[in-house]
């Protein structure tokens, strides 16, 4: 039965996060939390389909108020492109500015378009602290689609593995060629939340108040999100 078989699936490949990722996740905190220490921002990155992913963890009840999304207006249509991403995050530096120091986290589960992979040269010669979510096994399984011949893995500071297969979908229907079940967004969505978690306990133990937003639907939160909003009006799109 399908149901179960994607359940052990999805099971399966949180558990892979958990014993094998949490160590990258904790070089990630360590540099985004002493970044937003000093008023910087997160700005995030999701190629295609991978836009669910990063916007899960911007103006989330519950997570970090200066986390960004980088938005594509074309909806990943361009990811294929060279030369896109440049003038995007020009766009987007234009608007929200993009200081040395601050992290970038840029998601796409192939890693080899090159939309992410631009995001990931831009963002270093920037000064940017880069981190990028992707599937280790997919990405190593096809060659880059961007003229250096790099992937995302290869670019950036800190890599965290979502675990994925080759083609994302997991689970055999019988009667059906491919598979379907995808499971980069659950793993995603699970790494991403593990990371925020750690960076607001890391402000705490160093002494440090998270800005962490209320949800919009719990009494009086309007007047504690606007508190926790204020220092970074002009810099958030949301």
């Amino acid at each position: 039965m399908f149901v179960k078989k994607y359940r052990d699936k999805v099971e399966k490949i949180l558990h892979y996060v958990m014993i094998t990722q949490l160590d990258a996740v904790e070089d990630a905190v360590q540099r985004i939390s002493a970044s937003i220490d000093n008023g910087g921002i997160l700005h995030v990155f999701g190629s295609g389909h991978s836009v669910l992913v990063a916007r899960e963890i911007v103006g989330r009840a519950g997570g970090l108020v200066p986390i960004n999304l980088i938005s594509d207006p074309t909806e990943g249509f361009a990811e294929r492109c060279e030369g896109y991403a440049p003038l995007l995050l020009d766009d987007y530096a234009h608007r929200y500015g993009l200081h040395p120091g601050e992290g970038m986290l840029i998601i796409s589960n192939s890693g080899i378009n090159p939309s992410p992979v631009e995001m990931a040269l831009e963002a270093r010669k920037r000064g940017l602290f880069t981190v990028g979510l992707t599937s280790l096994e997919h990405s190593k399984s096809i060659d880059s689609r961007h003229s250096s011949g790099k992937k995302l893995n290869e670019l950036v500071h800190v890599v965290l593995d979502n675990g994925g297969i080759y083609g994302d979908a997991s689970v055999e229907v019988p009667g059906l060629k491919q598979k379907v079940g995808p499971l980069s967004t659950i793993a995603g969505a699970f790494i991403l939340n593990i990371l925020v978690g750690r960076v607001i306990e890391k402000m705490l133990e160093d002494g440090r108040t998270p800005p962490v937003l209320l949800s919009l639907n719990i009494e009086g939160s309007d007047v504690a999100n606007e508190e926790v909003l204020a220092p970074y009006r002009g810099r958030l799109s949301w």
